[in-house]
């Protein structure tokens, strides 16, 4: 015989009690005001007025990074603006892209990287600093290229914007990414003015458009007719030239719209160990903003300014600042 009694199932729950309703409305009001309280501790501590699981991330903890200081952007902005980035600089290196897209959270910013990677619109290479070691370095595939100039068009970039693709060579990679990482600064401060962003143009495109000139005129009316569209395309682009039809080409050209709706220039050039005192001295006094990259870079372009008495070049055709420390470092 079974122990249990007939209307009783043990491979079921027992039924909850129902709770029992006051009609004077007392019930209701001490129901209110606890679960008020319960909701004023739950705000207190961070935690669910339910089930007590965390809502809120704890101030400095790593992953707070990413809302704090970009607000509103998830990982899909993040990736579109990194993969704009090396597409307008032709490469970027890992450490600037997640220092610049990601607020330095290294976890976010692998995973968003390594999502662009695995796309197949970006591509990752290993390549030796200027001190021997090696980082890590970005370039776009043809596809990723288009991708990045659609993006730039779609951000208010000129029509003709050109995105690159493709392994630069590996002796100058580190130099490369540190134009990337000078323009964004400069493009900062332009933003902090009130300018508008237009174009960029790096020094291939520069040279490109330079040979292009020439080398037509060349082919119609020979030498001297070559030097003189040479010289006349060099001034449309601001860019110094000598008696001799030698033009100074810096390693990447920021177009920009002021406030006023006026064109305005930025001629950026990062210094290397192979840069001469002269060498750096015409170039900011052809208004260049001169920037240190990594290595010994730095200390060069700074020695070589400092003994010239200039500072960090001019933007729109403006004279130089005469301020050493406003060289970048």
């Amino acid at each position: 015989m079974s122990r249990w009694p007939p209307d009783i199932d043990p491979r079921k729950p027992p039924p909850r009690r129902a709770a029992v309703e006051r009609t004077d409305g007392k019930q209701s009001a001490e129901d209110g005001r606890i679960q008020q309280q319960a909701r004023e501790r739950c705000k207190q501590s961070g935690r669910c007025s339910r089930n007590h699981r965390k809502v809120d991330l704890r101030t400095g903890h790593r992953r707070e990074l990413g809302r704090t200081r970009h607000k509103g952007l998830d990982i899909t902005e993040r990736t579109h603006a990194c993969l704009q980035e090396v597409g307008l600089y032709r490469c970027a290196s890992h450490c600037d892209l997640v220092e610049a897209h990601f607020s330095g959270n290294r976890f976010a910013g692998a995973k968003g990287l390594q999502r662009l990677v695995r796309s197949g619109a970006m591509q990752e290479h290993q390549v030796r600093g200027p001190k021997g070691g090696s980082f890590t370095l970005y370039t776009l595939t043809k596809a990723g290229a288009a991708l990045a100039k659609r993006l730039a068009v779609k951000h208010g970039l000129d029509s003709e914007q050109r995105a690159w693709s493709g392994m630069v060579k590996p002796r100058e990679a580190s130099h490369d990414a540190d134009v990337a990482k000078a323009c964004r600064k400069e493009i900062e401060a332009l933003t902090a003015r009130g300018a508008r962003l237009r174009r960029i143009l790096i020094d291939a495109e520069l040279k490109g458009i330079l040979a292009k000139q020439s080398e037509t005129a060349r082919a119609r009316h020979g030498k001297e007719e070559a030097d003189r569209a040479r010289r006349k395309a060099a001034t449309e682009l601001h860019l110094p030239c000598d008696d001799q039809g030698h033009v100074q080409i810096p390693d990447a050209q920021i177009q920009y719209v002021d406030e006023a709706g006026n064109l305005g220039r930025v001629n950026v050039e990062v210094g290397t160990d192979h840069y001469r005192e002269a060498s750096v001295k015409a170039k900011s006094a052809g208004g260049f903003s001169m920037h240190g990259g990594k290595g010994g870079q730095a200390p060069n372009t700074r020695t070589s300014l400092s003994s010239l008495g200039g500072g960090g070049g001019r933007r729109g055709g403006g004279r130089s600042s005469g301020d050493p420390a406003s060289v970048e470092i």
